[in-house]
């Protein structure tokens, strides 16, 4: 999830609202029993702030960064042209929530074509979007790997569920078992359940992994605006559309995802948290060092 007006049109029933803040959670101190990496030891992770992307490392992925810091990880902000050369020093790269204007690539042609060379000869890729209007900045290195997003605003119409949060569960197959959700085998990492706070929907081409399949009554708004969602405002039944997966290209590794807060953690208005900070979220931060170790290959 990545703006405040959306929050409280999921989690109050309201369609119009003032924007009061949307902020990194400082009080999250998560737990690492057993990282992965002796401290500033791991594998270098750029964090891309070079494509007017709303997540920085400094900024609502603070929580991102202290985690995988925790694992061992050196995480540092990437904010220049996307070059072989600039990439060499890097195991994983970042890019959450790119933005554009005019529905255009944040990406230049050649920089998606130095990403999908550099991740096919073993790099490893970490893609992530959110809600309308940011799939369209995505899209173009999305397609370069087969995959289509929706630029719309996903939607959880479950009554039991309310129209919030999106739940995932390996007790229904929309959450997979995989390595991901297992964990390392000599330690109990395994997930049961992730959540996500809105974002799209996409869909993968064949040797697609999925990990989050978006289950029953689950709606995307093809809305204009964002945040506003008119009485005829088309919509698209997402059931079998994703929201998390993998693929392996070449010798590389990637993983795609179109939801964003499921990665940090925030606070919205001034009390409600969403992300890993979330009492509904309780395994996403797991969630997060398992895939981080599937991008890097320990599992």
């Amino acid at each position: 999830m990545k703006r405040p007006l959306i929050l409280f049109i999921l989690f109050a029933g309201l369609c119009q609202c003032q924007q009061t803040g949307q902020r990194p959670d400082d009080s999250f101190d998560p737990a690492v029993k057993n990282p992965a990496y002796d401290a500033e030891s791991g594998p270098l992770v750029y964090l891309d702030e070079g494509h007017a992307n709303f997540h920085t490392a400094a900024g609502r992925y603070r929580p991102f960064v202290k985690i995988l810091a925790r694992d061992g990880y050196r995480v540092e902000p990437f904010a220049g042209t996307i070059t072989p050369e600039a990439l060499a020093p890097c195991r994983i790269f970042v890019s959450s929530v790119p933005t554009s204007r005019d529905n255009r690539s944040a990406f230049s042609a050649d920089e998606i074509a130095v990403l999908k060379e550099w991740t096919e000869h073993g790099g490893s890729l970490l893609l992530i979007t959110d809600h309308m209007p940011d799939p369209p900045a995505m899209a173009g290195l999305a397609a370069a790997f087969g995959i289509t997003l929706l630029n719309g605003y996903v939607l959880n119409d479950n009554p039991a569920e309310g129209k919030g949060p999106i739940y995932f569960r390996r007790s229904d197959g929309t959450l997979a078992d995989h390595a991901v959700t297992r964990g390392r085998p000599d330690y109990d990492e395994t997930i049961s359940s992730v959540t996500s706070f809105t974002g799209c929907a996409f869909r993968a081409p064949d040797g697609f992994e999925p990990l989050m399949t978006l289950g029953p009554l689950k709606t995307c708004w093809l809305t204009e605006k964002e945040g506003e969602f008119p009485e005829g405002t088309p919509t698209v039944d997402v059931e079998g559309w994703y929201q998390g997966g993998l693929f392996e290209p070449g010798r590389g590794r990637a993983a795609f995802f179109a939801e964003a807060g499921m990665f940090s953690a925030q606070i919205i208005g001034g009390t409600v948290k969403f992300g890993m900070n979330a009492d509904i979220a309780p395994q996403n931060a797991q969630f997060v060092l398992n895939l981080m170790h599937w991008l890097d290959g320990l599992i």
